[in-house]
């Protein structure tokens, strides 16, 4: 019987929070120039930006009239925020040329090219090789808000060729997962993500199995919900692993 691997992309195959790492890295060093002796300590500076770009995601986007959410609206408007901020706690005036290279640097997360040059996590493009050439249906099922930019995403990662028509979708639901399983032998699917409320337990409401790779910096709420999600469905259900390249040692999906 032919198993089906649905993965998702951002922080599964792809080191997303890399890009948005370097951007804040960036920012920081821009802070350090355009504040000079003024400049708070760099960590400093990521504190303070963490808090505002924490506290933007249920605040109203005024382009929008929506809450800000996981937008790159959110992650711009933070830095030029944070920047004002800084510039306020030394009685400074914000430079509309700094303002400027903020949200440059901060749009560079939603530049296809960003992701091409960091390319996938290590042993992806082993594993994807190795499940296709035995025979199994890969999926690729990714949210994201902008679908052409996630799709020029996609293309400039290579990732067509795994995944030539890849499912981009604003949520992921316990209907999405059903209707990619189909009515039958939901059991030989297996959803394979970083996230437990988007790649985990909608899957598994839906009949499907899971693996689940945590980020190494996640919420210490999903590690207590992975816990919480192993004495509910056991280990034949939900496989935990801490890198995809275990993924090929598992016997209870990827051995031939």
């Amino acid at each position: 019987m032919r198993k089906r691997f649905i993965f998702d992309l951002d922080g599964t195959l792809v080191p997303t929070q890399l890009v948005y790492s370097q951007a804040i890295g960036e920012f920081q060093l821009v802070m350090l120039h355009a504040l000079g002796r003024y400049a708070p300590h760099i960590k400093d500076i990521g504190n303070q930006f963490d808090a505002i770009d924490a506290a933007m995601v249920k605040m109203e986007n005024p382009r929008t009239g929506q809450p800000y959410g996981f937008s790159v609206d959110r992650f711009s408007d933070a830095m030029v925020r944070c920047y004002e901020k800084l510039c306020t706690a030394q009685d400074r005036t914000s430079d509309p040329a700094v303002i400027a290279e903020v949200q440059r640097i901060a749009h560079r997360v939603i530049e296809p090219s960003a992701y091409q040059e960091v390319g996938l996590v290590s042993g992806a493009t082993r594993v994807l090789d190795t499940l296709q050439n035995r025979g199994a249906d890969l999926v690729l099922l990714t949210k994201h808000e902008d679908a052409t930019f996630q799709q020029e995403k996609i293309e400039a990662l290579g990732l067509t060729r795994w995944f030539p028509e890849p499912r981009i979708v604003s949520e992921k639901t316990v209907r999405t997962f059903a209707e990619l399983a189909g009515p039958k032998d939901a059991w030989l699917n297996w959803s394979i993500g970083d996230s437990i409320p988007s790649d985990i337990e909608p899957a598994l409401q839906a009949g499907l199995n899971a693996i689940f790779i945590p980020s190494p910096d996640r919420w210490t709420f999903e590690r207590q919900r992975e816990s919480e999600l192993l004495q509910q469905w056991g280990q034949d259900r939900l496989v935990c692993i801490r890198d995809i390249r275990e993924l090929l040692q598992q016997k209870e999906c990827c051995r031939p």
